[in-house]
């Protein structure tokens, strides 16, 4: 599944691998709330405060220049967790 939240909303849309091309699904819940969400756990430290884990979010178009054409695009999450000294990407 695949989850899709625009910048300052609390809700996004879903798509599963079984699901027709294009048919996105409402989320049933805020992807915040940690009961009934599948994202919940896997963002918990994305959409909260949390003083020991950090994230930064990259990407290589910059924001406000419209049709910006390039060979590649490079889009990631790096998160680290400050008191264990760990990160992934």
């Amino acid at each position: 599944a695949i989850v899709y939240k625009a910048p300052g909303q609390a809700t996004g849309k879903i798509i599963e691998a079984t699901a027709a091309a294009g048919n996105w699904q409402d989320g049933a819940v805020l992807i915040a709330n940690d009961a009934g969400h599948s994202f919940a756990t896997a963002l918990q430290n994305v959409v909260r405060d949390h003083p020991n884990v950090k994230f930064l979010a990259f990407n290589n178009a910059p924001p406000g220049v419209p049709s910006m054409k390039t060979k590649s695009n490079s889009k990631g999450v790096i998160i680290l967790s400050t008191t264990t000294d760990s990160a992934a990407w």
